[in-house]
């Protein structure tokens, strides 16, 4: 006889504690700002037909990001428009390195070993770490790297994904 009612009180305190556990929050309990658009109510959660819209403007988006890549409007990436979005992609990343070495660079057009080390990645690195990656980029060992140095050292960027 005290089992049934041992069993009953468990469940009920169970029950009772799991009624007062709070939704699902982020971080600090707050919805991140690009959920709150969705929080119609303004109660700080997302109710499920909130959730539903919230997931239907992240697939519109997903959508219109992959259709600039299907070229034909099929519906499809196919293998032809993959390879000419992962062209796109490449060309790209190689103008952003080549701006970024060309403020790096200055008007010479070449990177020095001073210029070298103001870069934000090397602020913990030893002068001597420093100089053994510079002379890994001035292959010409001509104590400047340039653009084309620069470029050939760096990861060709052609593994999956992209």
């Amino acid at each position: 006889m005290k089992t049934p009612l041992f069993l009953a009180l468990v469940f009920a305190g169970a029950s009772a504690l799991h009624a007062q556990t709070p939704p699902k929050t982020f971080g600090d309990g707050t919805l991140p700002a690009v959920l709150r658009q969705f929080d119609v109510d303004g109660n700080g959660v997302l109710d499920e037909e909130e959730r539903q819209a919230a997931k239907a403007a992240r697939d519109a988006k997903l959508s219109d990001r992959l259709s600039r890549w299907d070229t034909n409007g099929d519906g499809v990436i196919s293998e032809a428009e993959k390879a000419a979005a992962k062209a796109a992609i490449l060309a790209r990343i190689l103008e952003a390195r080549k701006a970024r070495f060309a403020a790096l660079a200055g008007e010479d057009g070449l990177l020095s070993l001073e210029e070298f080390s103001t870069l934000p990645p090397l602020a913990t690195r030893t002068a001597e770490q420093i100089a053994t990656m510079f002379g890994f980029l001035d292959t010409d060992k001509d104590t400047f790297v340039s653009l084309d140095e620069f470029l050939a050292r760096l990861p060709r960027h052609t593994g999956p994904g992209i």
